[in-house]
């Protein structure tokens, strides 16, 4: 199945959310992440090689309704690609940098031909430590480091969630945004 949508574009939409006496009720039922942050930072501490990303999404092809009666049930699946930054992962193109995330599927696991609804979602770095004490795997610290909008067609059962980058969100697309206002 090919893609739909421009392989490569700035499509980025933003919320800005003014001080108001409304902010704290927005806070408290919904995931908020500032984008006033400093972008050699981030792309220092979450954006280097080895660093594990994962691209997060509600693909359709998952999401399941029964319905009873007059009432209906809907589960909706989250999709969790997750792969480390290579040297090939990162791009730029017309100014705007681009990371693209591998989804590899176990031999088990179908690759979906579809990942319907998953444009728009966050791309994140997690710092994975290791316990010294019991050799076992934890997450520390996160950063959100791009937002998903096209997927790849599959190609020897590989296919790849590109989204903007670092600079892209937190640099260039502020700096625009900013322009805009005045």
């Amino acid at each position: 199945m090919s893609p739909l949508s421009v392989e490569y574009g700035p499509d980025l939409v933003f919320v800005e959310i003014a001080p108001s006496e409304r902010l704290a009720g927005i806070l408290a039922v919904a995931s908020v992440w500032s984008l006033d942050r400093d972008p050699n930072e981030i792309l220092k501490q979450f954006g280097g090689v080895g660093s594990m990303i994962a691209s997060l999404g509600i693909p359709e092809e998952l999401c399941r309704t029964r319905l009873n009666g007059n009432a209906f049930h809907r589960s909706s699946f989250h999709l969790t690609v997750s792969h480390v930054i290579e040297d090939e992962s990162i791009t730029v193109r017309d100014g705007w940098d681009y990371i693209d995330n591998k989804c590899v599927y176990s031999k088990s696991s179908a690759l979906p031909q579809s990942f319907a609804g998953f444009s728009g979602g966050g791309i994140w770095s997690v710092q994975v430590q290791r316990s010294k004490n019991t050799g076992k795997l934890s997450t520390g610290k996160a950063a959100l480091v791009g937002a998903s909008f096209y997927e790849t067609p599959i190609e020897n059962n590989i296919r790849y969630v590109r989204g903007h980058f670092i600079r892209s969100i937190y640099d260039l697309a502020w700096r625009n945004f900013e322009r805009s206002q005045r």
